[in-house]
């Protein structure tokens, strides 16, 4: 794709857009999200929300679909197009790959599922355009340790993981952010993912005796272990982190099974007429009210991102001066009736 040429280009015209009445309704969103492939679920909740959060909008969409190649295809599409802030990137490949073309664009951008470090370490002053809606790599690990002191302190647990890269770097994480609370896991296992059984996991589950598990694997996997467990008459209790915040399974999960989640993810009961506002919606509706808040209250969207306090279903946001946002906290989730449902405190 070539990039078109602009009679004005970054700061400049996004003070034009505004100092001009006319030209202020052109403002317009970028939503990259990925809506192909294994993630177009996600990629749909989070648009949906976008357009939530941001009624007044006009919205351009973009499939990244959480490839390298998807990321700088959506870049350029922006830049062309010549839009005025761009939200998403739920995968880090997509983020990593559109950014540097977005940030030498002047395209202030706001990034709401990557969470690779090198997105906003690298960030010096306003030369990178990024903010970050979603938390640091470390903070699905920490609240997952937490999570672990509050449901079986003093209880001994095993941690199981996939072998990915990702359930490998989160186990670490979870290993030393644990040792800094003076607990340690029983057993630490891996496994082949996607396979039909995994009854050779099941079995070493058994005998090590332990009968809670820290799952690092993704919502299928996750289901059947926990089958073949029970028909082997091991009733495990499971804690995930955001690999389980996924598509439905076959086997499907079982209730009970709980989950660290980004706060606002899923819905606060399970009453089933309630609607189904779950997934990246909540992020999406979010990422749409700072959007909004940020086109209309300041001279340019990078400026009310970078100096004011945002309102959110999420709760307020505030990003600091290295573009990270705290936001959003997390929460335990339990599956109970085909979804996730917020468990009560207590």
């Amino acid at each position: 794709m070539i990039r078109n040429s602009r009679w004005l280009s970054g700061p400049v015209a996004l003070l034009a857009l505004l100092a001009h009445p006319a030209l202020a309704q052109q403002a317009t969103l970028g939503v990259a999200a990925p809506l192909s492939g294994p993630y177009e679920t996600l990629g749909r909740q989070f648009v949906e929300g976008v357009r939530a959060g941001a009624p007044g909008l006009s919205i351009t969409e973009r499939d990244t679909p959480c490839t390298p190649e998807g990321g700088r295809d959506t870049a350029l599409a922006f830049i062309a197009a010549d839009i005025t802030l761009a939200v998403g990137f739920l995968c880090t490949p997509s983020a990593e790959a559109a950014l540097p073309a977005l940030a030498d664009a002047g395209v202030p951008t706001m990034v709401v599922g990557a969470r690779s470090t090198r997105l906003t370490d690298v960030r010096r002053g306003q030369e990178r355009h990024v903010w970050r809606l979603a938390p640091r790599p470390e903070g699905e690990a920490q609240a997952l340790a937490a999570a672990i002191a509050d449901l079986w302190p003093g209880l001994p647990f095993g941690i199981v993981e996939d072998g990915s890269v990702r359930a490998r770097s989160l186990a670490d994480e979870l290993r030393a952010a644990l040792t800094l609370r003076g607990m340690e896991p029983a057993l630490v296992d891996n496994y082949r993912p996607a396979e039909d059984r995994q009854f050779a996991l099941a079995r070493r589950i058994a005998q090590s005796g332990l009968t809670r598990i820290v799952a690092l694997g993704n919502v299928a996997d996750t289901a059947i272990i926990l089958r073949d467990a029970a028909s082997l008459n091991i009733d495990l209790a499971v804690l995930g982190g955001e690999n389980l915040i996924d598509e439905t399974s076959e086997p499907p999960l079982p209730d009970g099974v709980r989950a660290i989640a980004p706060k606002g993810f899923a819905i606060a009961d399970a009453d089933a007429a309630a609607p189904r506002r779950e997934g990246y919606f909540l992020d999406g509706e979010a990422a749409g009210q700072i959007a909004a808040s940020a086109i209309d209250t300041a001279p340019s969207p990078g400026a009310a991102l970078s100096g004011q306090t945002l309102e959110t279903v999420a709760g307020p946001v505030r990003f600091g001066p290295d573009g990270e946002s705290g936001m959003p906290r997390y929460e335990m989730v339990e599956w109970l009736d085909g979804r996730f449902v917020v468990q009560p405190e207590g």
